[in-house]
């Protein structure tokens, strides 16, 4: 059985969050396809960046081509980009009134030329 399909095995039974913390904790050889991988994944992380999308919050721009309003930005960290959600979110709270509308939020790590990766979403209201 390869190093690779172990880790799979032990992220899949919950044992380990991700291939590179089995290679932490159980070493990886230098050159095979789980030290490739864990190296991939570690140049994915340090590159990518983290970008914050909110539809529908009061205090934003309608964009003219977008059915609702809409903030984006980008960020160097996943806190950084709950952080400035958190200032939107804010800012509508204050504009809103009594708007029940919702207000729907990503946040998306991506590096040049990604169209996946991590995504979180959310709605406020």
């Amino acid at each position: 059985t390869s190093e690779l399909s172990v880790a799979e095995f032990l992220r899949a039974l919950g044992l380990a969050e991700s291939l590179a913390e089995v290679a932490d904790r159980l070493g990886a050889t230098p050159g095979h396809a789980l030290a490739k991988r864990v190296r991939a994944a570690r140049d994915q992380d340090t590159s990518a960046s983290w970008v914050l999308v909110v539809d529908g919050a009061e205090g934003t721009v309608r964009p003219r081509s977008a059915p609702v309003k809409r903030h984006v930005s980008v960020y160097e960290s996943r806190a950084a980009a709950e952080a400035g959600r958190d200032r939107v979110l804010r800012w509508h709270r204050r504009n809103a009134g009594d708007s029940a509308a919702p207000v729907w939020w990503t946040i998306a790590q991506r590096g040049v030329g990604d169209m996946a990766g991590r995504t979180y979403c959310g709605i406020y209201g």
